[in-house]
């Protein structure tokens, strides 16, 4: 696998082996934002990533779901300190994420501007931050990849054969 290169926003960093896939590392709490988000708009771009990930987030939602009745450290330890590998066979999947981000993004600016208890906006306010910092990092990690091509298809060589 070549690396990338590490941000920290995704926890363990971010790897392209040989060009054909990029895999993203992020905190459980950033991919249950993204997905939530692209629960609610299931279109275009987002119902592809949506669909692309949605074994990895019924299993996470699970596990999330016994850990909150059961172990409410346990939750919280998943949800700040594990990370889920994401992954986007084609720059248009990258592109269609960092969109997501943007979405959450202004869903939490929207809810800060609302005003509330101190803690809960200090809350949303670290949401907010980290995941502008983790659509900067998107953002270098794409133009590294350089233009799209426009095929949402892994390359011939990745693709299994009839």
């Amino acid at each position: 696998m070549a690396y990338v290169g590490k941000h920290p926003a995704f926890g363990q960093g971010v790897t392209n082996p040989g060009n054909a896939m990029i895999t993203i590392d992020i905190l459980i709490w950033q991919f249950v934002r993204i997905m939530v988000f692209l629960e609610q708009i299931r279109d275009g771009d987002g119902a592809h990533l949506y669909a692309l990930w949605k074994d990895q987030w019924q299993a996470v939602d699970r596990k999330l779901s016994e850990l909150a009745d059961k172990d409410p450290d346990g939750f919280a330890r998943m949800m700040m300190e594990e990370t889920v590998a994401l992954h986007c066979t084609a720059p248009a999947q990258l592109d269609a994420m960092m969109q997501a981000v943007d979405g959450v993004v202004a869903e939490l600016k929207s809810e800060i501007a609302k005003g509330g208890d101190d803690e809960h906006l200090t809350d949303l306010a670290f949401e907010r931050d980290e995941l502008t910092a983790m659509k900067k990092d998107l953002a270098n990690v794409r133009s590294a990849i350089g233009p799209d091509d426009g095929d949402d298809e892994p390359p011939p060589s990745r693709r299994r054969r009839r």
